[in-house]
């Protein structure tokens, strides 16, 4: 199963996390750090664990946006964890050689979280396409804050910023791909135009990164890709929206037509039960029943298609 051999992947780079830190919290001269990357340590390999026991019991019915959601959650634990592990060792040590392995190790994780997160994603993209900007959308938001926090950690701020790049680059395919599905030309160049904005504010990201990474200590440096995942944050809340609220206006209008057939076909059996209905008052206040919830289904489609 493709599920369960991606979160042993996580969980396989995750114990190699563990035992880079177990090396960091040996050499660490002071107690109660070494302790903290102990229990950091814990933390990544208990989150990891339970990861792979949400995959195996999400597995069969990984096509319900329950599930997926579920899935996501855990695989969010586990990246706070990884990330709390990291900051556990930059503290507990300046052994410059097992920062660049704990570091190394941990983006391994990370790369590994990112392709079980992207595989429930392609589950979403078949049954749901809003699931799709919704976990981007919300990876973007979630990854840019802990580059907000973590100034004064250029290493660790690139490492959340190559994150950042990958859930941007899904968001843009999947805008792209929405863009080229779409029938009406106008919500089509729309979707195209934010998609490049978007593309366009993630390639001045990765350059600031890339500036952050040549210049660790740069102060200037941590700031300009700062800066840059901020504008990369207002430009995904503006595109996303704008591309969900489409799919949410479809999603209502073709409810709204199931109900309105369902109302109709109740009628034509509430007609049909007149033959056995003896209560002809009762008979009558049901088919006028039937019509009014079928009025409002017509009132509600047509609302609907109007916002289209």
């Amino acid at each position: 199963d493709v599920l369960m051999s991606l979160a042993k992947a996580v969980a396989n780079a995750a114990a190699m996390l563990v035992l880079k830190a177990k090396n960091v919290a040996q050499v660490a001269e002071d107690t109660v750090l070494q302790n903290r990357v102990i229990a950091a340590a814990t933390q990544c390999a208990l989150s990891t664990s339970q990861l792979v026991a949400c995959a195996k019991v999400v597995s069969p019915t990984i096509s319900s946006p329950v599930c997926q959601e579920q899935l996501v959650e855990a695989g969010k634990l586990v990246d706070r964890s990884v990330e709390g592990c990291v900051k556990a060792c930059q503290a507990a040590t300046d052994d410059a050689e097992l920062l660049k392995q704990v570091s190394a190790a941990a983006s391994v994780v990370s790369q590994a979280l990112n392709d079980l997160l992207q595989h429930v994603r392609q589950y979403a993209s078949r049954g749901e396409p809003i699931g799709r900007y919704d976990q981007a959308t919300d990876t973007i938001m979630t990854v840019t804050e802990s580059i907000f926090s973590s100034m004064g950690d250029a290493g660790e701020m690139v490492r959340q910023a190559r994150v950042l790049a990958q859930a941007t680059s899904d968001l843009v395919n999947a805008m792209r791909s929405d863009a080229e599905a779409e029938s009406d030309v106008d919500n089509s160049k729309k979707l195209l135009a934010a998609a490049k904005l978007l593309a366009d504010s993630t390639a001045r990201m990765v350059e600031a990164a890339k500036g952050a990474a040549a210049n660790p200590e740069n102060q200037d440096q941590q700031q300009k890709l700062r800066e840059a995942a901020e504008g990369l944050r207002v430009v995904t809340n503006s595109a996303a929206q704008n591309a969900i609220k489409k799919k949410l206006i479809n999603r209502l209008e073709n409810a709204a037509k199931q109900a309105a057939a369902a109302a109709t076909q109740t009628i034509a059996a509430s007609q049909n039960a007149s033959s056995s209905n003896k209560n002809t008052a009762a008979h009558q206040q049901l088919v006028q029943s039937c019509k009014c919830a079928l009025q409002a289904q017509v009132k509600t489609t047509f609302e609907s298609s109007c916002l289209t």
